[in-house]
């Protein structure tokens, strides 16, 4: 069920991470522990409005579930995600409808209202680590309040009109106790319940030294509204 939280999986094998990612600038925020319990129960579709490096379409495509990325920078998109991600997951054509979209997932998109149960993400964590072209947006914000104000609000606003009812929102958040409290009060106006809030991560995984840090996975539920 949604509540079940099994230990999250590293590296798919025959589905992974090009070599370059070791060493490419679009992977400096790390490896996140995807949860493959959350991915195996999702049924319609999985929205992920912070594309990042590339690890969720792998999972979703390793999985065979369809699935609609969002990135905003496009020297990530132009430079990493189509020249190396993008080639692997046409390697299985048969598993899932895997789409990856340039642009900025603050913005609305009626053609995406009802079409996912799931939406999973690890956000940017405001100025902790380097985001390259999402930086801008960060570097005008004056703290993580303004920041969940200007960019988590609208993001996950969109994201419940997204989900269909009873839908679910995973974010794999700080550890720290009073940012995490501080995403739990941002996520919860918007129409959400809090379901879970556990800790994952601390796994040696290879692509990152990053990795072995432990995070908040906190899991939501879309309210009837």
């Amino acid at each position: 069920s949604w509540f079940d939280v099994p230990a999250a999986v590293g590296s798919l094998d025959g589905l992974s991470h090009p070599p370059v990612f070791a060493r490419n600038k679009f992977g400096v925020a790390g490896h996140w522990k995807i949860n493959v319990d959350l991915v195996q129960n999702c049924k319609i579709g999985w929205y992920e409005p912070f594309l990042g490096h590339g690890e969720s379409p792998l999972f979703a495509k390793k999985l065979g579930k369809n699935f609609t990325g969002i990135e905003i920078n496009p020297e990530s998109m132009n430079g990493y995600l189509l020249p190396y991600i993008k080639p692997v997951i046409d390697q299985h054509p048969n598993k899932g409808n895997v789409e990856m979209i340039l642009g900025d997932s603050s913005i609305f998109r009626p053609e995406l209202v009802g079409r996912f149960d799931l939406c999973y993400t690890s956000p940017p964590y405001f100025d902790f680590e380097d985001y390259g072209f999402h930086n801008k947006v960060i570097q005008d914000c004056e703290d993580y309040d303004e920041y969940h104000k200007r960019v988590t609000v609208p993001v996950f606003s969109h994201a419940h009109k997204y989900l269909v009812k009873d839908g679910i929102l995973a974010l794999q958040t700080e550890k720290s106790k009073a940012l995490k409290e501080k995403w739990i009060r941002t996520i919860l106006p918007i129409g959400f319940e809090l379901i879970v809030d556990t800790v994952t991560g601390g796994e040696e995984i290879k692509y990152s030294q990053m990795s072995k840090r432990d995070q908040t996975l906190l899991i939501f539920k879309k309210k009837d509204c």
